[in-house]
């Protein structure tokens, strides 16, 4: 398998517990600041169903969970990257605000004494 746009080669892939997806990793060009990407596909109708980008570091395994819509990824960093479901929190709690990226608080010196 490779990636039809840039050619790169998947170098790991994985069925789903349920057999309902395969999962294939691609490293694009970590030395060049690309991340790697994982791609998502229904077994039943072929299609693409989900792109996902991972950090700049190279993907060297992944392996679906046997029952849950998870998928970890072993990368170069010595991490292993676990990807799954997007949580809509807003169903838990009405007024949750979801932020764009994390934000650092500045505590006042009197704030908590």
């Amino acid at each position: 398998f490779q990636d039809t746009i840039s050619k790169a080669p998947f170098g790991s892939c994985d069925v789903s517990g349920d057999g309902e997806y395969v999962v294939g990793g691609c490293n694009s060009y970590p030395q060049a600041g690309e991340n790697y990407k994982l791609y998502l596909w229904n077994t039943v109708t072929g299609e693409l169903e989900d792109t996902i980008a991972g950090p700049p570091v190279e993907l060297y395994s992944l392996s679906c969970h046997p029952t849950r819509p998870f998928i970890a990824a072993a990368t170069s960093d010595g991490l292993v990257d676990i990807w799954g479901p997007r949580m809509d929190w807003i169903s838990f709690a009405p007024d949750f605000q979801a932020l764009k990226q994390n934000s650092i608080y500045e505590e006042r010196e009197d704030e908590f004494d």
